[in-house]
């Protein structure tokens, strides 16, 4: 055998191993991206409901399906209704923010 032939099938042998897992990891990160995921709360600022450091799950489809990794919306969604903890990026640093109670409707004020 030679050592081109020797690597391809190495090659060959690795993605057969593993291509379940890199699957996987794909569909987990485009999961991640588009329908839903988790974060930890950054401030104190929900005290005493969700304290600092707390893990939330994301339900990102509600508001309208996304594209993964990009922002590009294939349904339109709805708005966030009042009372419902909201996550942004903040548009200074790009940290991902929580916020809850009273949200005001798209265009108002």
């Amino acid at each position: 055998m030679t050592h081109s032939t020797e690597a391809k099938s190495r090659a060959n042998r690795f993605w057969r191993e593993y291509r379940g897992t890199f699957a996987f990891l794909l569909l987990m990160l485009m999961f991640r991206s588009a329908w839903a995921d988790w974060m930890t709360v950054p401030t104190g600022s929900m005290n005493p409901t969700i304290i600092e450091g707390d893990r939330i799950l994301v339900d990102k489809h509600v508001f309208g399906l996304r594209l993964p990794w990009t922002l590009t919306r294939i349904t339109e969604g709805r708005d966030p209704q009042r009372g419902e903890i909201v996550v942004f990026d903040s548009p200074v640093d790009g940290i991902s923010l929580v916020n809850a109670g009273e949200t005001r409707r798209r265009g108002a004020g």
